[in-house]
């Protein structure tokens, strides 16, 4: 039964629903094909930074996804698709419908010194047209429901319609269990077994009440949902590094809509004994009212601790963001020479790059003391915030405490 039948995960690189048109197989399956045209091109940010060429240094640019009309009037090119993993540009309907094997529908066009003359050329072929119309055709009749395989295409949006219920509740429970900072997995992936992790059991939970992942947990005991059950650790996986993605999208917006930001550095190893360095940016939101935020923008693997390594991680962390260090009014870090060095410091480096960008030492490292403590026989370093610390736990503890 053609219902029957999972959706493929779009994120993969290896399936032909992928949104980047170069890992899609010249052939497509009529269903396949179907659900392509149901979810349409994929369009690009209107902020997103083209790759360049290593041959000339030349990029695609968004004024190829418009053309402009004899009267001057600008209308979008819908049919044009990006591709990342190619850097390469695709014409959407015709990869589809067209039996042609041309740059636009095999492995791209990147010849970006003549791709104006070859868009408006391949636009203009009767062979595109076709395929236009065939596209337009199709996503009418889905829309409205009168294909010919009415049935059939009943079934298929039943059962995609049940596949995203049940990523939903999959999703609200890897962002529940991550909120809580609990791991999902434990020593085994099988559906109620003692050690199977927080994660399947959160599922076995869900389907004591929930009708849906009720029906979905029975599909899975019965082995018509196969491999496709989505509870495995890869689309686990892949659920974290969605949402990952979602929030750093959401903070770079934050950052973007200040304008202006501070950026906290501190590099300390992990339980692998590999040296990571912590970026945090700091930032006056004004996303609501206008208040101080500091977002953690992650872990940086640094495989060396000189200034020139530390700086070129920075810098290369925040054009993978699209955040310009331009905008950037402070950095704050420890007092290592290979930080705030004021000749090959990682302070030196940013300043020469952006002279408005003032370096303050980090306060837990400036207002270090050092309590010798003579029965251990040992010396304690204690920032200044662990003393007040300490000695507001002390003096909150007291019975004689003041009403203040």
């Amino acid at each position: 039964m053609p219902g029957a039948e999972p959706p493929l995960s779009p994120t993969a690189e290896d399936e032909p629903l992928s949104t980047d048109p170069a890992n899609r197989p010249s052939h497509l399956t009529d269903r396949i094909r179907t659900e392509l045209v149901r979810r349409g091109p994929c369009k690009v940010p209107p902020g997103f930074v083209f790759s360049r060429n290593e041959s000339d240094g030349r990029s695609c640019h968004h004024q190829y996804f418009r053309k402009i009309l004899v009267s001057g009037e600008k209308m979008a090119r819908s049919w044009l698709i990006y591709s990342v993993k190619n850097n390469s540009l695709f014409c959407f309907c015709c990869k589809l419908f067209s039996k042609r094997n041309i740059n636009l529908t095999s492995a791209g066009m990147a010849n970006w010194k003549h791709a104006s003359d070859y868009l408006t050329s391949h636009e203009n072929s009767p062979e595109h047209l076709n395929c236009i119309k065939a596209w337009k055709e199709q996503s009418v009749r889905l829309k409205s429901g009168e294909t010919i395989d009415k049935l059939e295409m009943a079934l298929l949006e039943a059962e995609r319609v049940r596949w995203r219920a049940v990523l939903t509740r999959l999703t609200a429970i890897v962002q529940s269990l991550a909120l809580r900072n609990l791991a999902l997995r434990g020593h085994t992936e099988t559906l109620f077994t003692p050690s199977n992790g927080n994660f399947l059991k959160e599922v076995e939970l869900m389907a004591r009440f929930d009708p849906i992942m009720k029906d979905h947990l029975n599909r899975v005991e019965r082995g018509t949902a196969n491999q496709n059950s989505y509870l495995g650790h890869h689309v686990q996986n892949e659920l974290i590094d969605l949402l990952s993605s979602k929030i750093i999208s959401s903070i770079v917006d934050d950052i973007k809509q200040a304008k202006f930001f501070s950026v906290i550095l501190d590099c300390t190893p992990d339980i692998s004994h590999t040296e990571k360095l912590l970026v945090v940016i700091r930032v006056v939101s004004l996303m609501e009212k206008p208040h101080i935020r500091e977002h953690f923008m992650g872990f940086l693997e640094a495989e060396e601790s000189t200034g020139q390594h530390l700086e070129s991680m920075i810098l290369t962390r925040l054009e993978e963001l699209g955040i310009p260090f331009e905008d950037c009014r402070g950095h704050s870090y420890d007092n290592g020479a290979n930080m705030k060095g004021k000749n090959k410091g990682v302070q030196a480096r940013l300043l020469e790059k952006n002279p408005r960008a003032l370096f303050v030492p980090c306060g837990a490292h400036t207002l270090n003391l050092v309590v010798c403590d003579a029965a251990k026989g040992s010396v304690d370093a204690i920032s200044y915030f662990g003393v007040l610390q300490k000695l507001y736990t002390l003096f909150s503890a007291s019975t004689q405490r003041g009403p203040y």
